[in-house]
């Protein structure tokens, strides 16, 4: 019994021991494994990270994280960065998840700010009570320092090496090299030469930096990158650091820009510090050398602001309506006032138009000419003077209000701007009646006859985007005639009323229809009914036609036209005693200027004078043509070939 019991007791601490041993043996192999992810993650993220990028950018925790909180960041590296935020850049933070014994070691992995993984490095990595992560994980300093990559100004101010401690139950400690470029040399042979540094401009706040690219021997790849440094003496060894309040305070200056640049901004400086630069490229194999010596010194300093960002133009009568946007930097003291400046197609600029004060983001421009064509800059005013002025803005005009009409525009009850046109003539005739407008400007297209209404002019041969250009004629506008009952005549613009006043027609071609199908019928360009006043025909041009009465003008009596610049033709005369004639004014005025106006025969054969000069007196004409030359002429009480 006793010997039973004995044995028994053996045995018991012998399945106690081995089970204690086969526990020590797991929880070192554990500690094993976790050492050997921890060593080969931070191998990886010390030997990708870019010179400025420890810390430099995080990998945030996701509101889906099933990980214990709270959450201790330890340190971040960052590659793959360029001065417009690349999409392609990464970032992998190392941090510390939970308290106690349920703490855990994690690294999370991010492109941009987009989570692509989130690794459990170790668990069970403290002990009961322990809340700050730092003190299980820190840098070389000891616990609760976080300077896992400690600068070494010797290497240009980036860190060397960076180390990481694990204590607790692992005592764990690993350092790793940096793959920190040779700033002497080049990375390879076929890395890019030394740029040049040409100029550095000073502003508020940055520097404007020029450089010229390197002379690229053949067997070198094309440059894809150039990055600045900064450094606080001439020497260009000692880094210089950016400021507190920046998103990399006390990291080294250092920024990225396209293969394609010589001229950029170097940004995040203290005004009146001195810097001196140095550049280097990189292509495919690497980054190359960097110039030498240093540039400098470039001192930023308060400067009159930078330019502000024009957002709209609007052209309105002899003026124009401004919005802009304030640049952030102001020059490093309050805007006052702004200027204002029209830049006309021709002539010279207007301005400057002071606008007050500083703080507005609006003004308008006086003085312009209406149908002239203008870009506008804009430029914001300090203590220290006039800024840098805007880009231009895109070509306007100005006009008074007006109606446009497009012949792929839309005839609805809002049409009639330059961005939503009309469709028709007559639809933007009666849009800008109801609205008060005088004025109705055609692009070049095809459109249906239309009626005249009093104090409204017409104006075509605008572009599709109705700018004012100096070829005007390039953009022809087409009006097809239609019949009117009340003329017995095919017309292509109608006055249908008598009276009507302050009418005019500018920069049309009217194309007449063939109305000798039916008998008696008249084929007329423009119709202006009786004691109609002060109607003009600008540039307008007179095409085709055939009727009975043939005419390009008809004046109604007691009306007043003058004619301009135009050319006016009858069409053709057809069936028995037809007449053709270029203005016919029955009772009525009509007054020619530096136009052609001509008829062709009638049907009983009288010969055509056509550009001639002939005196008008009763209805003459009616069998034959007569015509008014491009001297001028003033035709009352009769008809005018």
């Amino acid at each position: 019994m006793a010997i039973t019991a004995l044995l028994g007791g053996l045995i018991a601490q012998f399945f106690i021991g081995t089970t204690r041993t086969i526990s020590d043996s797991s929880r070192r192999l554990a500690v094993m494994q976790s050492a050997q992810r921890i060593g080969s993650a931070w191998s990886r993220d010390v030997q990708n990270v870019e010179p400025s990028g420890v810390n430099s950018a995080q990998c945030p925790r996701q509101a889906a994280s099933s990980l214990p909180t709270p959450e201790q960041t330890l340190v971040s590296f960052s590659w793959g960065l360029s001065s417009s935020g690349d999409q392609t850049s990464r970032t992998a933070t190392w941090a510390t998840a939970g308290f106690g014994t349920d703490m855990v070691l994690i690294r999370r992995y991010c492109q941009k700010d987009v989570m692509i993984s989130e690794d459990v490095l170790a668990t069970g990595i403290a002990a009961h009570g322990t809340i700050n992560g730092l003190a299980i994980v820190h840098g070389p300093s000891g616990a609760m320092s976080n300077d896992f990559c400690p600068l070494v100004p010797a290497v240009g101010g980036i860190s060397a090496r960076c180390t990481i401690s694990v204590d607790g139950a692992f005592k764990y400690s690993l350092q790793i090299a940096r793959r920190v470029p040779d700033y002497s040399g080049a990375d390879s042979p076929f890395s890019p030469p030394a740029p040049t540094i040409s100029g550095v401009v000073s502003r508020n706040g940055f520097l404007v930096v020029s450089w010229t690219p390197p002379f690229m021997p053949p067997s070198v790849p094309a440059i894809t990158s150039y990055r600045i440094f900064a450094y606080s003496s001439a020497s260009g060894v000692t880094p210089a650091t950016y400021p507190g309040g920046h998103p990399n305070a006390g990291q080294p200056i250092s920024q990225t820009y396209g293969g394609g640049a010589t001229l950029s901004d170097l940004i995040g400086l203290v005004n009146g510090t001195a810097y001196y630069l140095r550049i280097q490229a990189q292509n495919d194999t690497g980054w190359g050398a960097l110039s030498d010596p240093a540039f400098g010194p470039g001192t930023p300093t308060g400067t009159p602001p930078e330019a502000p960002t024009i957002t709209s133009v609007v052209g309105g009568d002899a003026s124009a309506t401004v919005n802009w946007t304030a640049h952030a930097n102001n020059g490093g003291s309050p805007i006052t006032s702004w200027n204002l400046y029209a830049i006309p197609v021709s002539g010279a600029t207007i301005g400057p138009i002071s606008i007050t004060p500083g703080t507005v983001s609006s003004g308008v421009i006086p003085g312009l000419t209406n149908w002239m064509k203008y870009k506008v800059q804009v430029a914001g005013v300090n203590a220290l003077g006039e800024g840098i002025l805007s880009s231009q803005s895109s070509w306007f005009i100005a006009h008074p209000p007006a109606i446009f009409v497009r012949s792929t525009g839309e005839d609805n009850a809002s049409c009639g701007t330059e961005a939503t046109p009309c469709r028709q003539i007559e639809y933007g005739l009666s849009r800008a009646t109801a609205a008060g407008m005088a004025f109705v400007g055609v692009a070049g297209g095809s459109y249906s006859s239309f009626n005249l209404r009093a104090d409204t002019s017409v104006r075509g041969g605008f572009s599709d985007d109705f700018l004012d250009t100096a070829d005007r004629n390039a953009a022809v506008t087409t009006v097809t005639s239609s019949y009117r009952a009340a003329a017995t005549a095919d017309v292509g613009v109608y006055g249908p009323s008598a009276g009507l006043s302050n009418v005019a027609l500018l920069d049309l071609t009217i194309l007449r229809a063939d109305a000798s199908a039916t008998s008696g019928r008249s084929s007329i360009g423009v119709y202006i009914n009786a004691s109609a006043v002060n109607t003009q025909l600008t540039r307008v041009k007179l095409v085709g036609g055939v009727g009975w009465q043939a005419t390009g003008v008809f004046v109604g009596a007691g009306a007043n036209v003058t004619i301009t610049a135009s050319e006016i033709r009858s069409g053709t005369a057809a069936g028995a005693g037809s007449s053709a004639y270029g203005i016919r004014a029955i009772g009525a005025t009509a007054t020619v200027t530096g136009s052609q106006i001509s008829a062709s025969a009638g049907i009983a054969g009288t010969p055509a004078t056509a550009f001639g000069t002939r005196s008008v007196d009763g209805n003459t004409g009616g069998n034959g043509s007569n015509g008014c030359s491009s001297s001028g002429c003033s035709s009352s009480g009769g008809g005018a070939g």
